[in-house]
């Protein structure tokens, strides 16, 4: 028999059930507040409706904009109030919305949105960005991934010193204010592929055990006209993956003072205006078909009164650098730095860098260039190789050829890979004051004397260059090469002491070069003296002093008078003595006294000549004069 207190067991189970689906408690009523069976470590209490949440496909933006204040976890009430609808910390239904889609750990893609939003209205606060990457919620293993794409994040978006837990993916995205990642800490990566920023970045002192994407990643398309973004800054960061900025438009400066990135920081079909990576350590650095803008690169989409004193200060900074285009003075990059195909127009700082394998210019068209005191271990690569297309070809047209240079003073360059023989791969000027070098790598693979001779004469002179391609040639057991540059060496020696004004040691040269060819071949000097022996030896026979007349016969046969000479026929002996002091052949040679004036004159020459071509021959043998 059921008595009234089994009815009652039996009844209110279903009473229970009929309250839990009342229209009162449904999804659609937003006053009563009830936990939350996800997520609720984070949001104690949404109003109801938010939690589980979905949309119709019927809220307007302004319905979806409506803000709902995030309750005080530790008071667990709604605390919905007039004022909390208004502060910073409270959530739009659009933002709820994409929270509980994150909740079910999955990630939100563009297909995410409600269908009847356009793109400008998928609006979400930066502050929310905060709040879900500040959340415990998704520290839990086997989920690594923030993803949210397609949104317009409204507000400053400032996350410095926070510490991510896993990936953040900002992708397809519209920033709208500025953007603030320094002394950010992961172990994971950050995505901003294919965002626009409308002001800046600053990502000072980052520390990043993953990778860092900026740009585009759409296929082979170029870089947009339009900005993605005034300016960033990565000073003092460190990246333990990679860092790529593929594609992007970038107004301003990068700035990447003592930037480190483990693995390979690149810069891919993009523009800008200033690239400064001072003191930078890569793993491998590329710059790939980018372009470095030659217009004011302060040209900001806004007015400078609507610019934040951030961007006030890195305007006037640029400013005053507005004659550099890129800036890798003290890099160091553990593998390759390719600078291929891209275009800098003004001047280039490539200073003490370090790089252990390929310094790649090819294809590039560059104006000034410094690369004084760099190390390439491996090959320097400018112009075409063998099999190699002639469009790949290093330029000097970026700007103006006529004011154009490239300083490689005291740098060292194992192998230089460069056709000599096309000077349009070189500047205008070419400075190489000390460059160290092993071999060049022509089109024919094998180095020719004519190409270095011609490549040395473009270049402004400087003694220790010669030197080198001198010592080139004879490590690689081509003496007589050798001996040549040396000799070219020593002309443009010569011609630079002219052009100086300095006449003195241009005539001394001269004599050198005229008497043994600046030592390298000393028998000259053996062809000068016996030519002035035979000459001198003409000249004494026109003098009065070097015959006589003496008369011969006797009374038999008859007296003539004959013509005799005082030394010797041809007056050789004479001349010899008179050349060369140190060997006496005859002492009477030095008693004698010319009376011609003229041929006296000349005999003080020859004297001086002897002393002059003995002191020559003596510096040649000796090594001095090379």
């Amino acid at each position: 028999m059921i008595n009234a207190r089994h009815l009652a067991l039996l009844i209110l189970p279903a009473v229970f059930v009929l309250i839990r689906i009342d229209p009162a408690h449904s999804k659609n009523n937003l006053t009563t507040p009830v936990d939350r069976y996800e997520c609720k470590d984070y949001i104690k209490h949404l109003p109801t409706g938010l939690a589980p949440f979905k949309l119709k496909g019927t809220e307007t933006p302004q319905n979806l904009a409506t803000k709902f204040p995030i309750p005080d976890k530790s008071s667990g009430s709604s605390g919905v109030s007039a004022d909390d609808s208004n502060s910073e910390e409270s959530w739009s239904i659009l933002e709820v919305y994409v929270w509980n889609h994150l909740c079910d750990r999955k990630p939100f893609t563009i297909s995410d949105w409600p269908k009847n939003l356009k793109d400008n209205e998928r609006k979400i606060s930066a502050y929310f960005i905060k709040a879900v990457i500040a959340s415990n919620k998704f520290d839990i293993p086997g989920y690594n991934l923030i993803r949210i794409e397609g949104a317009t994040i409204t507000g400053e978006l400032d996350l410095q010193h926070e510490i991510l837990r896993s990936d953040l993916t900002l992708k397809k995205c519209i920033i709208e204010g500025a953007v603030t990642l320094d002394f950010l800490r992961t172990e994971h990566n950050l995505d901003f592929s294919n965002t626009t920023f409308n002001k800046y970045v600053l990502a000072r002192s980052m520390k990043v055990d993953g990778s860092v994407y900026f740009g585009r990643d759409n296929g082979d398309s170029d870089s947009p006209d339009i900005p993605d973004i005034n300016f960033i800054d990565f000073t003092d960061s460190n990246i333990a993956g990679n860092a790529r900025f593929d594609k992007m438009n970038i107004a301003g400066r990068f700035n990447g003072l003592n930037l480190k990135v483990v693995q390979t920081l690149r810069f891919l079909k993009s523009k800008l205006a200033y690239l400064d990576l001072y003191g930078g350590e890569f793993g491998q650095l590329e710059i790939r078909s980018t372009s470095f803008t030659r217009d004011d690169p302060n040209a900001w989409t806004r007015e400078r009164k609507n610019l934040d004193d951030e961007e006030k200060r890195e305007q006037d900074e640029v400013r005053e650098l507005g004659t550099i285009s890129l800036d890798t003075d003290g890099v160091s990059v553990s593998r390759s730095m390719f600078l291929d195909r891209s275009t800098i127009p003004k001047f280039a700082a490539m200073t003490y860098m370090k790089v252990p394998v390929f310094l790649s210019l090819l294809g590039t068209h560059l104006h000034q260039v410094d690369l004084t005191g760099s190390i390439v271990s491996a090959k320097l690569i400018l112009g075409t190789a063998k099999n190699r297309k002639k469009a790949e070809n290093t330029d000097w047209e970026a700007t103006n050829r006529n004011q154009s240079f490239f300083i490689m003073n005291d740098a060292i360059i194992k192998t230089i890979d460069a056709p000599l023989d096309k000077q349009n791969i070189w500047p205008e000027t070419t400075v190489i004051n000390n460059l160290h070098w092993d071999e060049f790598n022509d089109s024919n693979g094998k180095i020719k004397l004519e190409d270095v001779k011609s490549w040395l004469s473009h270049t402004v002179f400087s003694a220790s260059s010669y030197d080198q391609a001198r010592e080139v040639f004879m490590k690689s057991g081509m003496e007589k090469e050798a001996k040549e540059i040396g000799i070219e060496k020593r002309h443009q020696e010569r011609k630079d002491a002219w052009n100086r004004g300095d006449y003195f040691n241009w005539f001394l040269m001269t004599l050198l070069w005229v008497f043994i060819d600046y030592g390298y071949n000393t028998w000259y000097a053996g062809l000068w003296i016996i030519g002035f022996i035979v000459f001198g030896g003409i000249v004494f026979n026109t003098t009065k002093t070097s015959r006589y007349r003496e008369i011969i016969g006797d009374r038999n046969s008859g007296f003539k008078e004959v013509t005799k000479f005082q030394f010797d026929r041809f007056g050789v002996g004479y001349s010899f003595d008179m050349l060369l002091p140190l060997v006496k052949l005859r002492e009477k040679h030095y008693q004698v006294d010319i009376k011609e004036p003229l041929q006296r004159y000349y005999f003080y020459f020859h004297k001086i000549m002897g002393y002059v071509l003995g002191s020559v021959f003596v510096a040649g043998i000796s090594g001095l004069t090379h």
